[in-house]
């Protein structure tokens, strides 16, 4: 900066940013075509978006499997269009029905929005299945592993399979 001032300095700066910008990253912007921006939606939707959920299941359903001692069979479908369950094991002649939603803080602060929209179709579950429905929810921990954001829900799936097994004895 020596022989100029502070003034001419940055708007030497901002001359060579602009150089740069109107050079380079218009050309960039100018080559991206209509198709790139649809792949790209593509794949952040699908395949991006896909392995996220499946990594998430996996992990949680690990956690859970583990932490209840139980094997979790992924539910039939029509179970997760008509009851909102995921995961189910079987008790004895009872069932026990997990869905699994990711979720952030912020939403989990909200959690109970999720538990009055799936109550209906967890009553159904209840009622024509024989079971309980329980839903977990998993969040990135601050590891940046998935977590299960609502732990007790665990203790009463516990309390769940202890009664269950109580009344078959």
């Amino acid at each position: 900066m020596k022989g100029s001032t502070m003034k001419e300095h940055l708007e030497n700066v901002g001359r060579e940013l602009y150089l740069k910008i109107s050079e380079n990253i218009h050309a960039e912007v100018e080559s991206i075509t209509e198709k790139d921006c649809i792949d790209y939606v593509k794949d952040v939707v699908i395949r991006r978006t896909f392995e996220g959920y499946i990594t998430e299941r996996e992990t949680i359903y690990k956690q859970v499997s583990k932490e209840l001692g139980l094997e979790l069979k992924p539910a039939p479908d029509r179970w997760d269009r008509a009851y909102n369950i995921d995961f189910y094991a079987e008790i004895g002649d009872k069932l026990i029905g997990i869905q699994i939603k990711p979720i952030t803080y912020q939403q989990f602060l909200d959690s109970h929005k999720w538990h009055e929209w799936m109550k209906k179709s967890f009553r159904k579950f209840e009622r024509k299945e024989s079971g309980k429905a329980f839903v977990i929810f998993s969040t990135k921990l601050p590891n940046g592993r998935k977590g299960i954001a609502n732990p007790e829900v665990l203790q009463q799936i516990k309390a769940f399979i202890e009664d269950a097994r109580k009344r078959q004895a």
